[in-house]
C-alpha cells in the first residue's frame, strides 16, 4: 500500500473526459454499516478500478469498482462498471479485532463519515471525497462488526446464482389476479419554480437527507438503494424503473399531474413516457391543490395557487387529450382512466366532469372514466359525478395513537404515532362499499422528512406486513370487481419524503417489492381462498389450486435440474412448511409397493414404531431412501397423516427439495439405471395440529398433480406446543 503524505483531489466533471483530471469519482455515503460510490478512470472509463479501504485509520480492504451506475452510465454515454460498495460486516478475524479495540479507545458516541472511513485508488494518494460528510453511531458501528459473518467459501455465492437463476428467468407468465397501480411522484429533478420557492437545486431529496429518528427504532432517514439520490433528467432511471415495476408486478403508474390553471409543472417524466412508449401502462392523477408551503407548516403561504372555476377546470381535460392517446394509458373498456385528487374542491364537480366526457367522447373514445381518490373524507363519487372511488392510506385509516408506547420518544416531538399493524388489521376488516370502489394500500408511511418533529409516523412497518395487507387486497379485487378493472392501488413507487416507497431502500432492500410480486402468486390466492372463505370452497378456488399443484411441479423439476448440476451442499436446503392438504384437492391411494427407509429422525436413528416427540417450534428433519416404479422426475412430498385416521382424511404435505445420490442404495438393490433415490428434507410444523402422527412419502402420480400415492414408512410423530 502507497503511504500518502498527501492527497489529490478528484473531479466530480464528467461532461467531458478528454480534459481536466484523470480520475472522476464520489463516495455517495458513508453509514455505520458500509461505504457506497463510484470512481472511474477518465483515460480508460472501461476499466476496472481499484480501491483501497481504510477504516479509523487502518487499511482492511482491496476492492474493485465492479457494479452498473445508471447515473454515471447516462451522463457518458457508456455501459460502464465504476460503482462500488462495501460492508464492513464482511471483515473479519485479527482486522475485526483491532477495529473493535480502536472503537472501545474512541470516546465519541458520533463521528464524521471522513473520519470513519478513507477511499483511495489503490497504487496512488488520490483520495475518493465524500459527497456529504454527515455523522455516523459508534456504537452501530460496533454492532455492525459484531454481527455472525456468512460462512467461508463459495457456498453463499452459489446459492445466490441460484437464486438470481430463478429470478431472472421466471415460470411462463399467468394473467395476474389484479393490476397493481403505483402513485408516482415527478419530483426528483430541478425546475425553476422550485429554485425559486426553497432553493437553488432543490428536489425531493433535499427533505429525504436531513431527516432524523425521533424514538427508539424509528426508520429514518429513508436512504435509497439500487437508484441512489436520482435525477430525473437522467432517462435511464425512469427506463430502470419501469424495469423494475414490470419485474415485480407492478401493472402501471399513476402520475400526479400538476396543472394550474393552464400552467403546468414537473410533467417530463410523464412526457418520457409518452414519448418512448415505456413498456408499462400509466394514467394521470390531476393533483388539483394550490401549492402552499405546508411542508415546512407555513399553510397560508401560497406559492401556486389552483383556481377553480367552471371554465378552468373544463379546460384541465384537454391537456389531458395527448396522454389519452398513448397506447399504455390505462383505459377501462376503451375509457381512459382519470383520478381527481380533491374533486370537491372543483367548483361544478358534476357539470365540470359531464363537459369532459363530451370532449372526450368528440376526440374518438368511448367515454371518460373518472375516479375520485378519497381524500380527506370524501367517500361517495356519485355526489360528484365520478364512475369509482379509490382508497388512498393514510387518508380514510383508523387506529389508535400509540406516542405513549414509543420508548427513548424525544421530548421535542409533536407529531402523531399510530400502529401500521392496527392499520393493517382494520383494512383487512373493511366493509364493502355499494359502489365501484378501488382498495389500495401503503408500504409504509412517514412524513418527518417534511414537517420535523410535527410529521406522523406509522410505525412497525415491515415488507412481510404489508405482503399480508396487498395478498387480502388482491384476492378482494379478483373476487368483488369486474374482470376489466380489477385494480388495486398502493401509495407509493417513490414518495421518498413521506416514507412511503416500493422502491428499494438499504434497510428492507427489494423486500416491498417482493411483497407486491408475492402477493399476486398463485400460493398467495390460494392463502387467502383458504383464510377469507367461510364456507366450502367454489369452483374458481378449486381451479387455482389445481393450477398452484401444477406450477409445483414444474418449478421443483426447475430447482431439482439447477441443483442437480451445482456444487450446493445439501444442508443449504431451507424449512419446508406443511400446508393442509384435502382429498378434494389431491386423491391419495396408499401402496406398499416401493423400497424405503428413513436412516434419520430429527438427528436420531430411525426406529420403526417409536413416537418421535416433537413441539410446533420445531422443525422436523428426515433424511432416507426411496425406490419405487414412478417416473423419477414425479416430485416427492413428506406427509404426515394422523393415526387412526382414514385415508380420505386431510393430510399435510411439505415439498422435498434436496435429492441425494445414494450408491449403496442402488448397489444394494443392483439397480441398473442408478439415480438420486436418497433426500435430504426440513419441515416447518407451525401449520400442524397437535396431535399423533405417522410420517409417509408421496409421490404424484399424474403431471395434472390431482393423485398420488402414498408410501408408509412405519414412522411416528407427536406434534405438540
Amino acid at each position: 500500500m502507497v503511504k500518502r503524505k498527501h492527497e489529490l483531489a478528484v473531479s466530480w466533471n464528467l461532461e467531458d473526459l478528454s480534459e481536466g483530471a484523470k480520475w472522476r469519482g464520489a463516495i455517495d455515503a458513508v453509514t455505520s454499516d458500509y461505504v457506497y460510490g463510484w470512481t472511474l478512470l477518465s483515460t480508460d472509463p472501461k476499466k476496472n478500478v481499484q480501491l483501497d479501504i481504510s477504516i479509523l485509520g487502518r487499511h482492511v480492504a482491496i476492492i474493485e469498482c465492479s457494479d452498473f451506475r445508471g447515473d454515471v452510465i447516462e451522463l457518458i454515454g457508456s455501459d460502464v462498471r465504476v460503482g462500488f460498495r462495501f460492508d464492513y460486516n464482511t471483515l473479519r478475524g485479527p482486522i475485526t479485532e483491532e477495529l473493535l479495540a480502536r472503537v472501545k479507545s474512541t470516546n465519541a458516541e458520533m463521528i464524521t463519515g471522513s473520519e470513519l472511513v478513507q477511499v483511495y485508488i489503490s497504487g496512488t494518494d488520490v483520495r475518493v471525497p465524500l459527497v456529504n460528510d454527515e455523522l455516523c453511531s459508534i456504537n452501530d458501528f460496533k454492532k455492525t462488526l459484531v454481527k455472525p459473518k456468512r460462512p467461508a467459501g463459495n457456498t453463499e455465492s452459489e446459492r445466490i446464482r441460484l437464486r438470481n437463476t430463478l429470478i431472472n428467468n421466471p415460470p411462463t407468465p399467468q394473467e395476474p389476479a389484479a393490476k397493481i397501480i403505483a402513485y408516482y411522484l415527478p419530483q426528483f429533478h430541478p425546475i425553476p419554480e422550485n429554485d425559486e420557492w426553497w432553493g437553488s437545486g432543490f428536489t425531493e431529496w433535499t427533505n429525504v437527507s436531513s431527516a432524523r429518528a425521533y424514538f427508539k427504532g424509528h426508520d429514518q432517514p429513508h436512504l435509497p438503494a439500487d437508484f441512489g439520490y436520482y435525477d430525473l433528467r437522467i432517462g435511464e432511471i425512469q427506463r430502470k424503473q419501469v424495469e423494475t415495476a414490470r419485474k415485480y408486478g407492478v401493472s402501471a403508474f399513476a402520475y400526479y399531474f400538476y396543472w394550474f390553471s393552464g400552467t403546468q409543472i414537473l410533467t417530463m417524466p410523464i412526457d418520457r413516457h409518452v414519448e418512448e412508449n415505456l413498456d408499462l401502462d400509466f394514467c394521470l392523477c390531476w393533483a388539483n391543490e394550490t401549492w402552499s408551503r405546508r411542508w415546512d407548516g407555513s399553510e397560508q403561504d401560497v406559492l401556486m395557487e389552483q383556481s377553480h372555476t367552471f371554465e378552468s377546470d373544463v379546460e384541465f381535460i384537454r391537456s389531458c387529450i395527448r396522454y389519452f392517446k398513448s397506447p399504455k394509458y390505462l383505459k377501462i373498456d376503451g375509457a381512459p382512466f382519470l383520478q381527481v385528487y380533491r374533486v370537491s374542491l372543483m367548483e361544478k364537480p358534476v357539470e365540470t366532469i359531464a363537459r369532459w366526457r363530451e370532449i372526450v367522447r368528440a376526440e374518438g373514445f368511448p367515454d371518460l372514466h373518472v375516479c375520485m381518490v378519497e381524500s380527506f373524507g370524501l367517500r361517495e363519487p356519485s355526489k360528484y359525478g365520478c364512475d369509482s372511488s379509490s382508497q388512498f392510506p393514510p387518508h380514510g385509516v383508523i387506529a389508535p395513537r400509540c406516542n405513549d408506547k414509543m420508548e427513548d420518544l424525544s421530548q421535542s416531538f409533536r407529531g402523531e404515532i399510530y400502529d401500521y399493524e392496527d392499520i393493517v388489521r382494520n383494512e383487512i376488516s373493511h366493509t364493502d362499499r355499494t359502489h365501484l370502489h378501488f382498495r389500495g394500500a401503503m408500504p409504509s408511511w412517514d412524513n418527518t422528512s417534511r414537517k420535523g418533529p410535527n410529521g406522523n409516523v406509522f410505525a412497525n412497518a415491515k415488507p412481510e406486513t404489508f405482503e399480508t395487507w396487498m395478498k387480502f387486497l388482491v384476492d378482494d379485487a379478483a373476487n368483488r370487481l369486474p374482470e376489466e378493472c380489477r385494480f388495486v392501488f398502493v401509495n407509493a413507487w417513490n414518495e421518498w419524503a413521506e416514507g412511503a416507497h416500493l422502491e428499494p431502500d438499504r434497510r428492507h432492500g427489494h423486500g416491498y417489492l417482493r411483497a407486491v410480486r408475492n402477493s399476486l402468486t398463485r400460493q398467495s390466492q390460494i392463502q387467502s381462498a383458504l383464510l377469507l372463505r367461510k364456507g366450502p370452497l367454489n369452483e374458481r378456488d378449486l381451479e387455482i389450486l389445481r393450477e398452484y399443484v401444477g406450477s409445483l411441479i414444474n418449478t421443483n423439476g426447475v430447482l431439482t435440474k439447477l441443483l442437480s448440476t451445482s456444487s450446493v451442499s445439501a444442508k443449504l436446503s431451507r424449512d419446508s412448511l406443511f400446508v393442509e392438504v384435502t382429498n378434494e384437492l389431491l386423491a391419495v391411494r396408499s401402496s406398499d409397493d416401493a423400497r424405503l427407509h428413513l436412516d434419520s429422525v430429527n438427528g436420531n436413528r430411525g426406529v420403526r414404531g417409536k413416537l418421535n416427540a416433537l413441539t410446533k417450534s420445531q422443525s422436523l428433519e428426515l433424511s432416507g431412501w426411496l425406490v419405487t416404479a414412478a417416473p423419477k422426475q414425479m416430485p416427492l412430498y413428506v406427509s404426515l397423516r394422523k393415526i387412526s385416521s382414514a385415508d380420505s382424511s386431510p393430510r399435510y404435505l411439505a415439498s422435498i427439495e434436496t435429492y441425494i445420490e445414494r450408491p449403496d442404495v442402488t448397489e444394494f438393490l443392483g439397480l441398473l439405471d442408478p439415480y438420486d433415490c436418497g433426500f435430504s428434507f426440513s419441515g416447518n410444523l407451525k401449520n400442524v395440529e397437535e396431535g399423533h402422527y405417522e410420517i409417509e412419502l408421496i409421490c404424484l402420480e399424474s403431471a395434472d398433480g390431482l393423485s398420488a400415492i402414498a408410501y408408509r414408512t412405519g414412522f411416528l410423530a407427536s406434534i405438540g406446543e
